[in-house]
């Protein structure tokens, strides 16, 4: 999977061809290089124009569509134009804002590759990941902390490849966004936030964690069942383990 595949479809001319659609950015995996069938998502930013509940739903309509076409999870991100020139001059106080940031900022060297269309006279406002306000930090590590404890509450067996999933994509963004918070640096590839957590951090082990994102190149081969809870076990307790050395130290 990659760009051109996704310039070739609906999805992608209806969104361009509509007077409210500013611009259209690729995130995540494919954007970086590293898509892995099976465990890759398609994720888009949309900027937009003026709110316009008809574009939305049209929108939601070509999303769920290439979603199925493709048989890969979708997501596009909807972002306001004036909304985003508000957070980057300052204004991005909400822990929402943080996926943005981290791809719509000057630093990320895939944007420009990353940028599949933008409004002729249209420039993209970016962030400065080095000027990010505490409380967007401090919001984001409860609500994925909130997040992780109401999924896990009743996990089924029988779907256990999603929950490890999710446990194991919810701390490494935690683990990346901390080393964004402390070091001022944002690491896009998770091996390096992988290695960069060991080197600065020894102290909090991630060996389940690292064991565990392995599965990742092989993912579609690997039984769906209660085989995988052990693995699950010891990567919600290193969530908690990685996320309460954060919150301890963001306090500070």
């Amino acid at each position: 999977m990659n760009a051109a595949n996704l310039i070739n479809t609906d999805f992608y001319q209806n969104i361009v061809n509509h007077s409210n659609t500013l611009s259209l950015v690729l995130i995540g995996s494919i954007s970086r290089g590293d898509y892995i069938e099976g465990w890759s998502d398609i994720d888009f930013v949309l900027v937009y124009d003026s709110f316009n509940q008809e574009y939305f739903e049209e929108v939601e309509k070509l999303r769920a569509n290439l979603e199925k076409s493709f048989d890969i999870k979708t997501g596009v991100e909807l972002v306001e134009f004036n909304g985003l020139k508000y957070a980057v001059s300052g204004g991005a106080r909400d822990a929402s804002w943080l996926k943005i940031i981290k791809n719509l900022n000057i630093s990320n060297p895939t944007l420009e590759s990353a940028i599949l269309y933008c409004k002729q006279g249209f420039t993209l406002p970016l962030f400065d990941i080095t000027n990010i306000s505490w409380e967007c930090f401090y919001v984001y590590f409860n609500e994925v902390q909130n997040y992780i404890v109401k999924l896990c509450q009743n996990i089924d067996p029988l779907k256990a490849k999603y929950y490890l999933r999710k446990v194991i994509k919810n701390s490494l963004l935690i683990m990346q966004t901390y080393l964004l918070w402390e070091y001022k640096e944002l690491y896009y590839h998770f091996d390096d936030v992988l290695k960069k957590w060991e080197e600065h951090i020894p102290a909090v082990s991630i060996l389940s964690l690292k064991e565990a994102y392995e599965l990742r190149l092989t993912w579609r081969t690997i039984p769906d069942n209660e085989s995988l809870m052990e693995l699950i076990k010891q990567n919600i307790d290193t969530f908690f383990k990685v996320n309460t050395y954060i919150m301890e130290e963001i306090r500070c």
